[in-house]
């Protein structure tokens, strides 16, 4: 690796420096520790009084020191996630030493007094930080072949039981920073804490705790692909969330999600493996839609058992043949849907309106959607709400036992 260095020259000096040989020395987890991280040399210059002084240094680093990768303690990040945080967030500082090395081969041609004096110094540097905006480095954020798992209704509110779960993938698109784009980088696993936003309000809290391993692919830019599993959704703003889950619910395109908060990243590149973490994250995730429910087709299958009557209502217990056309799955403790019979039409003027009657509702427990069929046990109470819907209701009992007439839809 060779890298160049502009110095300001505030000295008036001028003086020939021949080529020499350096140590790269970074801190260590004790003040006081330092950890050398690789050789390196520079080329001859000259030093002239009011000029810059340009530096060109070359170094090679094969591996790194265990010790720079080992954790400071249990909870606390190794010297080389110092290191890297200090490069990726502009508030943070850090100073890495460089030193003489007195090993030089008579070739060099040096007087034997210099080495050893370059030795005993230590020279400290300010690590630069990165240029690049750190918010900029996650081009985009994509969600798909999502899982729902709602929470069972008799959870305690707050407690981690009442949080609904999200499992599915999570494909990042990172653009690297120029100095960076020809390192062949590859991130195994991640780790994450990001707020959610809906137009700019706060509405959930993901956390990613612990490391979701991760698939690399590079192209033009790098594409890190993580399947993440029952991860809890902590809801800050019920009111938001839900009109959130209306529109993913609706479907009819792409809901797009804010995020903000950190990702932790476990990197490998040639010289060995180490985490990245608090990479500063911002964007949008673009989430599509499930498909209207107009799509979902439902049929009634099996035996039908006639579970409980009163002077009014029919309970029975039956299998509903659910299909399911989208990617999306979810795992439902507990649903009341209402059943609606679209029997009637009214007449407003011209225009001839259908309208929807409330004839019952059904109950399912425990029901699991996944793509393709599904069969699902429940209870469907036939309940007219009026003696209007009542005749309603039995025009539609008439109906549907003569075949003329599907299941209503469920609302």
């Amino acid at each position: 690796m060779t890298s160049t260095v502009e110095i300001v020259n505030e000295y008036p000096v001028t003086v020939d420096v021949p080529g020499l040989k350096w140590r790269v020395i970074v801190p260590g987890c004790m003040p006081a520790e330092r950890i050398r991280l690789t050789n390196a040399e520079t080329g001859s210059l000259s030093i002239r009084r009011g000029r810059n002084i340009t530096l060109e240094v070359q170094s090679l680093v094969t591996s790194l020191p265990q010790k720079l990768l080992d954790p400071c303690a249990d909870d606390a990040p190794s010297p080389l996630e110092v290191l890297l945080q200090s490069i990726l967030h502009p508030s943070q500082n850090t100073t890495i030493f460089i030193s003489g090395d007195n090993h030089h081969s008579p070739s060099d041609n040096l007087p034997k007094w210099l080495p050893n004096i370059l030795s005993s110094l230590s020279i400290p540097l300010p690590i630069p930080h990165l240029e690049t905006n750190t918010s900029d480095l996650i081009s985009s954020i994509h969600l798909s072949e999502m899982k729902f798992t709602l929470p069972p209704p008799w959870a305690p509110p707050g407690s981690p039981n009442a949080q609904p779960k999200i499992s599915g993938l999570v494909e990042a698109v990172i653009n690297p920073p120029p100095h960076a784009k020809n390192i062949n980088i590859n991130i195994t696993a991640v780790k994450a804490d990001v707020l959610l936003f809906d137009k700019g309000e706060k509405f959930g809290r993901v956390v990613v705790p612990e490391w979701s391993p991760a698939t690399t692919t590079r192209k033009e830019m790098i594409h890190v692909v993580a399947r993440v599993a029952e991860v809890p959704v902590e809801v800050l703003d019920p009111f938001v969330f839900q009109r959130v889950m209306g529109k993913l619910l609706q479907g009819g395109g792409t809901v797009e999600i804010g995020v903000e908060g950190t990702v932790d990243g476990q990197v490998r590149v040639l010289v060995g493996e180490f985490a990245v973490r608090g990479i500063p994250v911002k964007g949008v995730v673009e989430v599509k839609g499930i498909s209207p429910y107009k799509d979902f087709e439902l049929a009634l299958v099996g035996d039908i058992n006639v579970v409980g009557t009163s002077r009014n209502s029919i309970s029975i217990a039956a299998g509903v043949k659910v299909t399911n056309p989208t990617q999306y799955e979810a795992f439902v403790p507990y649903v009341n849907l209402h059943l609606m019979y679209e029997g009637y039409t009214s007449t407003a003027g011209s225009v001839k309106l259908i309208v929807r009657h409330l004839i019952g509702n059904a109950t399912a427990v425990n029901a699991t959607l996944t793509n393709g069929t599904n069969i699902i046990q429940g209870t469907v109470i036939y309940a007219p709400s009026s003696p209007q819907e009542t005749k309603l209701a039995e025009k539609f009992l008439g109906d549907y036992l003569s075949g003329t007439y599907s299941m209503p839809k469920p609302f």
